[in-house]
């Protein structure tokens, strides 16, 4: 057997791997457990990797597992953002979705913020706060509020490590929670000064 053969049986067996976690996963969603238990019974890596992946087409599921969130506004994770954020995020701002369950890893964040608008992105949660260049996501966000487009994602900057990021998303709430509402067109960084 070829190197290429391993690697295609390898990539096989994972993906059969996956595709059980999944079905039980699921499976355990429709039978009402919580969160919780069903952290404390599937992997929290593959879980999160499930929920996020469910996200866009199958939302019910992620509503019964995380609950309902607050607000209905789809708010995508970037790829630069941990996915341990994805559960509070939907639970405490609105429809947590992310990035690289919307668009190809690696995608140019102008191709990233026109996908986002395209399917009707709220806010970008993302830790990309540089606003200079032509190729940043900040100030790609910028060119385009300054057009006055309509349905312009928000963009909302934290830090990228897990209890940092939440804990500015939290510290914050109120001011979060009010961005989401108005949807304005402009940058809220949250990152300590």
């Amino acid at each position: 057997m070829g190197l290429t053969a391993k690697r295609l049986a390898n990539r096989e067996k994972k993906q059969r791997v996956r595709e059980e976690a999944k079905a039980g996963i699921i499976q355990d969603i429709k039978r009402a457990l919580t969160y919780e238990q069903l952290l404390s019974k599937h992997s929290p890596k593959i879980l999160l990797q499930i929920l996020a992946n469910l996200a866009l087409e199958q939302r019910h599921l992620v509503d019964r597992a995380l609950g309902k969130p607050p607000q209905d506004h789809l708010i995508l994770i970037d790829e630069c953002l941990p996915l341990q954020l994805f559960p509070d995020v939907h639970r405490d701002f609105g429809r947590a979705i992310a990035a690289p369950h919307v668009v190809p890893q690696k995608t140019k964040d102008d191709a990233l913020y026109a996908i986002a608008a395209k399917i009707g992105v709220h806010t970008i949660l993302t830790n990309d706060g540089r606003q200079t260049g032509n190729k940043n996501l900040c100030a790609i966000a910028n060119r385009h509020y300054q057009t006055n487009e309509a349905q312009c994602p928000g963009i909302i900057v934290i830090s990228q490590a897990v209890d940092q990021g939440l804990s500015e998303l939290n510290a914050n709430r109120r001011l979060v929670h009010d961005y989401l509402a108005s949807r304005p067109s402009r940058i809220l960084d949250l990152r300590p000064s």
